[in-house]
């Protein structure tokens, strides 16, 4: 299957793929007949590549947050072969296209300003940037970052928190994203940066990107990263691990307001909700904290973890002011 018609018209070439996970979309939404073999193409292409199945949850979002599947998609009943049937396709469709470009709207092309400009997420917030040479930085739950045009380059800071970045290489301009004692040099890359007090964690999705440390650094660093390579660094220390693509792919879950856990101890999941809500999970037992288990959560579902914690995993949840406590 290719996107066909308007859609690729629309989008840039260095969009193809976004423009097939568009298709996938509409064809899945708006198909009366969704046939097991369509099922099975749709399978391989998302497995094909990490980078399918995050442009597929990207138009999904973007879809649900437009609030335009309702609005544009008939009831199945009213669908007859025809003009109709081919006016709703097609406007389906563009209207698609319409709701994933609409999330770049929100910024502009920041990189025409000499002096640094800061932007910044609140806890549980997603914000799209979109630089002047077409790079792309997705920033996750309470996160600031600060872009700058040096003289001879593109830099970004990553103060706090987690981006999302799709670089537009550039062999005589590099691009530089600092973060702490480190910094991290594209090399035709797509990639995730999260910062905690304790440490540095890297995950390349596509392409290479020196990660090395910053000038004058006690104990310098440095390794080039290869797709599903998860980097971690500290201050004196610097490990890699490997992970496949399904698994990088539920790291990147946030970009699609999911949280992703395969037999994730309950502290490691209290952990990653507290990034995400005002509302903070609590555990009061340190037993009930080494348990395991696997689920899919909407970033801000606590209501739905605490119910999984309940009664499935047979805990006690109590509310008490701003803490959600869990014990036995």
């Amino acid at each position: 299957m290719s996107a066909n018609g308007d859609t690729d018209s629309v989008l840039m070439p260095s969009d193809e793929i976004d423009a097939r996970a568009v298709a996938w979309f509409t064809d899945r939404s708006e198909s009366a007949e969704w046939t097991d073999r369509a099922q099975a193409e749709f399978d391989a292409w998302l497995a094909q590549s990490p980078k399918h199945l995050l442009a597929y949850w990207r138009v999904e979002a973007a879809w649900n947050r437009a609030g335009l599947l309702g609005a544009v998609r008939p009831p199945r009943g009213d669908r007859t072969s025809g003009n109709r049937r081919s006016w709703s396709f097609w406007f389906g469709r563009s209207a698609a296209v319409a709701a994933v470009l609409a999330i770049a709207t929100t910024a502009t092309f920041y990189l025409t300003a000499e002096r640094p400009v800061t932007y910044a997420t609140p806890v549980g917030g997603h914000r799209l940037l979109i630089l002047a040479d077409g790079s792309r930085v997705e920033l996750n739950t309470d996160t600031i970052i600060q872009v700058n045009k040096p003289r001879h380059g593109r830099q970004v800071e990553l103060i706090q928190g987690e981006a999302f970045f799709h670089v537009k290489h550039n062999v005589a301009h590099s691009f530089v994203v600092k973060v702490g004692d480190h910094r991290l040099i594209d090399l035709g890359t797509e990639f995730f940066v999260r910062k905690n007090a304790a440490r540095l964690q890297v995950g390349l999705v596509e392409g290479r990107v020196r990660l090395e440390s910053a000038d004058g650094a006690i104990h310098p660093q440095s390794a080039v990263l290869v797709p599903g390579d998860i980097a971690f660094a500290t201050a004196d220390k610097l490990s890699i691990t490997k992970k496949a693509g399904r698994e990088l792919s539920d790291d990147l879950g946030w970009r699609n307001g999911s949280l992703v856990f395969h037999h994730a101890t309950l502290a490691e999941a209290v952990a990653e909700f507290n990034r995400y809500n005002d509302e903070k999970f609590v555990i009061a037992d340190a037993q009930v904290a080494k348990l395991t288990f696997s689920s899919v959560f909407a970033t801000d579902g606590t209501d739905a973890f605490a119910r999984v914690a309940q009664k499935a995993l047979g805990l006690h949840v109590e509310r008490r002011g701003e803490e959600i406590v869990i014990s036995r």
